[in-house]
């Protein structure tokens, strides 16, 4: 009887380390599509959002990823950060995606994590990131014209661990105002979601990262901890709207689950993901 205890008991571990080994490496597809009320966009413009890397390795080349991303039609790139770990000193999981993302010839952005601004060897990254053509949009705007003559634009924060939030914010604040009397939207890139509330009103769209999906995702309730949330965080995963009141302008934010782990190195009913979005 107890051998056979043992050995159910056995199966059982086997069984869940198994599920364990395939949640936290098969990486899923996520399309979203995306509507501002503020926006002026008569056409889409389609993002491929990618963000919380940590230097992981999927596959030969990254070929896992970049076979997935090869069906999709996008007009620009963005990597909201944590694409390296604080510890990282191999870039080549991150360079593989560089080759791949310089190779397809759209804009691609970067802003940074907080991994990033604790790593030593961030000004070599910096160096290797801008010598595949990636713009580092750290507290700066880039306008993308549209094929139908209209534009969008991108103001990415740069993550407190380099330049300081109260230092950045004006900053921010101005680019972004800039940029909803240029263009037909604005589309803020913050690594951290809990950013959100000093921006809203402020732009139409806010893309994020850092949550890690809540790391452990329970049914009807969500993601379980977050890096900067703690418990049962509010901004996990998914698609976030909220209204500024003074001027009634509604602000949409989508965080995604990103790729990779960090201080909990797993993840559990809450694959890793690419996101295809389609904003409007």
């Amino acid at each position: 009887m107890r051998k056979t205890v043992l050995l159910l008991r056995m199966i059982l571990l086997m069984m869940f380390l198994v599920f364990l080994s395939i949640n936290n490496n098969y990486v899923s597809l996520n399309e979203v599509e995306i509507r501002s009320t503020q926006s002026n966009l008569e056409i889409p413009v389609k993002v491929l959002h990618i963000s919380d890397l940590h230097g992981k390795l999927f596959s030969t080349k990254q070929r896992k990823l970049t076979l997935m991303m090869d069906r999709l039609d996008y007009d620009v790139v963005v990597m909201t950060g944590d694409m390296i770990d604080k510890k990282t000193d191999d870039f080549m999981p991150v360079e593989f995606l560089l080759q791949y993302f310089q190779e397809r010839g759209k804009p691609t952005f970067f802003i940074t994590g907080n991994h990033e601004g604790a790593n030593p060897l961030y000004p070599e990254f910096q160096n290797l990131i801008e010598e595949y053509g990636v713009t580092t949009l750290d507290n700066q705007k880039y306008t993308l014209n549209l094929e139908n003559g209209q534009s969008v634009s991108f103001v990415g924060l740069s993550d407190p661990n380099i330049v300081s939030f109260q230092e950045s914010q004006p900053i921010v604040d101005e680019l972004l105002s800039e940029a909803g009397e240029q263009t037909d939207t604005t589309i803020l890139l913050s690594h951290r979601p809990t950013f959100m509330p000093h921006f809203t009103g402020k732009t139409d769209v806010i893309l994020s990262g850092h949550s890690h999906g809540g790391q452990i995702r329970l049914p009807f309730i969500g993601g379980l901890i977050s890096p900067g949330e703690g418990w049962f965080p509010k901004y996990d995963y998914g698609v976030f709207e909220e209204t500024f009141v003074e001027n009634n302008r509604q602000t949409v934010m989508y965080v995604t689950k990103g790729m990779g782990n960090s201080i909990i190195p797993i993840r559990l009913f809450n694959s890793p993901e690419v996101a295809f979005l389609t904003i409007y």
